[in-house]
């Protein structure tokens, strides 16, 4: 977007239509530049959720870490739609300081804010612009990351079950110091969350793992028993 654009839409943030608020903050999220990061911050705090919901999903397009403090600030409103859409919106960005918000996510009260701080957490374990130095080293963003193991354990006995299995799909990203919490998930009530379950232990190459993915060969799923075999 060219700054004669942006110029043109940041004071639409201020119009009185709620739909003109909400308009210019998707317009902003599209190719800005980073000085148009404090007006959608500031969007951040209206009364009308589109629109706070809006400018939570520009500054996730514009994955630039500097509008890490205002998603991690949208993670503790107390709307829980623009909670959640603040976790999906941080595991965009590929930085170290996102794993700290998004851990304490974990234990947020709505179990969508947690299914959705839970696969964040997973999508920064992925390769991603983090690569290239611009949002940190990758060693680093490795150590928060293991340092959210003992969160993510505890969110494998969470009540949801979207949480439990975005739970064991994160630690199957981890060294063996994850193996021991999902061995204790193996006999979950849920079998999609036993399937998530067995296929981190794959990951991790647990041979405990062996007989469920064996197992998972036979699931009426083609993507399970895919990745049953790749793991085997």
């Amino acid at each position: 977007m060219t700054g004669h654009a942006a110029e043109h839409f940041i004071p639409a943030l201020s119009h009185s239509s709620g739909a003109a608020r909400r308009y210019a903050s998707r317009m902003l999220g599209i190719d800005s530049e980073g000085e148009v990061i404090p007006f959608l911050v500031d969007a951040l705090r209206s009364d009308d959720s589109p629109v706070r919901e809006a400018a939570v999903r520009a500054l996730g397009e514009l994955k630039d870490p500097a509008a890490l403090d205002g998603l991690a600030g949208a993670l503790l409103h107390s709307g829980e739609t623009t909670r959640a859409e603040a976790a999906r919106c941080l595991g965009r960005l590929k930085s170290p300081e996102a794993v700290g918000p998004l851990a304490e996510a974990l234990a947020d009260p709505s179990a969508l804010v947690r299914a959705a701080a839970a696969d964040a957490l997973h999508s920064l374990t992925w390769p991603g612009p983090w690569l290239d130095g611009r949002t940190g080293p990758k060693d680093e963003l490795l150590r928060q990351l293991s340092e959210a193991v003992p969160s993510l354990a505890n969110a494998l006995g969470d009540p949801e079950e979207d949480v439990r299995a975005g739970a064991a799909r994160c630690l199957g990203r981890f060294e063996s110091r994850a193996e021991g919490a999902l061995r204790d998930s193996l006999s979950d009530s849920s079998e999609r969350v036993r399937e998530e379950v067995a296929l981190a232990l794959g990951r991790l190459k647990a041979p405990d793992s062996v007989p469920h993915l064996v197992a998972m060969m036979g699931s009426p799923n083609k993507l399970r028993r895919y990745d049953a075999a790749v793991l085997l």
